[in-house]
């Protein structure tokens, strides 16, 4: 470890300087550089009463580590909820201006998947209230192509309102247009039809689970997450989401880190809550909280002995 006050790879020094991790994600989150993140006292002050100074920066190394991977929670949250807005405003222009997902994303037997070496993130659809879409009926298609609905399909947009649908065969949605499972082409949907079928779209709920399983630095973390499924129309109304734990935990040597609180919700251009982890198995044990809040692109940081 570097001493008299210079900085560190990670966390703060042995004369309390911090560096903060700047993180590269799936997308630009347009946090400022220059602002936030950065707070006036050296966390791991509060861990000399039950620990030697001369341990402390090694066996803190663990907490700054998870403090970077959990970065990836607020990236894939954004991400997600960048599809399902996206779906959500194409409800109404699906059938006639088909644009597709956001590339991030692909669609894989009957889900959205975003995948990296660490991460594998994947969105589920399944029907809620409308036409055609029995509630809770995983969606088996991609629901922002054409095809999904009417294979080898063209539209064309009338006068009326009303959209007319040329194609080869049913698609395995074609069922949310109205007109049951086998309709006959061409197919004319009405002004009032296509609010329906608009309808059906904002009402499908989604499902987001990841699953991070990274090395940072000398430490493995793993943690399991999920969204429970919520209607698409409610991104709108309030542009967050809270995520479900079902795992986590954080390796380094013989010190384990595993979750007391785990409480934040992704933003729209953030994150807010409070995650508190403790950690054993060292020279010591002590307790980590990461405080998230919206204005604010980095954790308050706070430690304690246990």
């Amino acid at each position: 470890m570097n001493s008299g006050g210079a900085r560190t790879a990670r966390g703060w020094s042995g004369h309390g300087v911090y560096m903060r991790n700047i993180v590269s994600g799936l997308l630009v989150l347009g946090f400022g550089a220059g602002c936030g993140g950065v707070v006036d006292k050296d966390p791991t002050e509060e861990l000399q009463a039950c620990a030697d100074e001369s341990v402390i920066d090694e066996q803190t190394l663990i907490a700054w580590d998870f403090k970077q991977s959990a970065h990836e929670m607020l990236v894939c949250g954004q991400l997600s909820m960048q599809l399902q807005t996206s779906l959500l405003e194409a409800a109404e222009s699906l059938l006639t201006d088909p644009r597709g997902a956001p590339d991030a994303f692909t669609w894989s037997e009957d889900s959205f998947l975003v995948e990296t070496e660490d991460v594998v993130m994947e969105v589920a659809l399944s029907c809620g209230d409308g036409v055609g879409c029995p509630s809770g009926e995983r969606l088996t298609a991609d629901p922002f192509l054409l095809d999904s609905y009417v294979q080898g399909g063209s539209t064309t947009l009338l006068d009326s309102g009303a959209v007319e649908l040329v194609f080869e065969a049913p698609g395995p949605l074609v069922r949310m247009l109205g007109h049951g499972a086998n309709p006959e082409s061409p197919l004319r949907l009405t002004a009032t039809e296509l609010a329906s079928f608009a309808f059906t779209i904002q009402n499908l709920q989604a499902n987001t689970v990841i699953h991070l399983n990274t090395q940072e630095e000398d430490t493995t973390v793993v943690y399991d997450l999920k969204t429970g499924r919520s209607p698409l129309y409610e991104l709108a109304l309030f542009p967050s989401q809270s995520y479900e734990l079902l795992e986590a935990s954080a390796i380094r040597g013989e010190q384990i880190m595993e979750p007391e609180i785990w409480d934040v919700e992704v933003l729209e251009h953030g994150m807010t809550g409070v995650i508190e982890m403790l950690v054993t198995g060292g020279e010591f044990n002590y307790a980590v909280t990461y405080t998230y809040s919206e204005s604010d692109s980095e954790p308050v940081i706070e430690m304690e002995c246990r």
